[in-house]
C-alpha cells in the first residue's frame, strides 16, 4: 500500500512525498520532526480508485430558438384559441 506524507517547510512552501510501505514514511517523518524540526506533517494511506471515461455525444442545431418548445421531447406550445 503507497503512504504520503504532506508537510510546509517554516516558509510556507507545501512539499508532498510518496512511499512505498508504511515504514519509509514513518521514518521520514521522524526525520522531518527530529532533524528539520517540522511539525504538523501529515500521513495518507493511498489506494486506487477504478474509474472509466465514457464519450457521449451533444448534438446542437445552429439557428434554433432556446426556448423549452425547441427542445427535443418537449410538448409543443398550445395554437392560440
Amino acid at each position: 500500500m503507497n503512504h504520503i506524507v504532506i508537510h510546509d517547510d517554516h516558509d510556507g512552501t507545501s512539499h508532498c512525498r510518496r512511499f512505498d510501505d508504511v515504514d519509509g514514511a514513518a521514518a521520514y517523518l521522524e526525520a522531518l520532526h527530529n532533524d528539520q524540526k517540522v511539525d504538523g506533517a501529515r500521513l495518507f494511506e493511498l489506494h486506487e480508485v477504478e474509474f472509466s471515461v465514457r464519450s457521449y455525444v451533444k448534438v446542437e442545431i445552429g439557428g434554433a430558438g432556446t426556448d423549452d418548445a425547441s427542445e427535443v421531447g418537449a410538448e409543443p406550445a398550445p395554437a392560440p384559441e
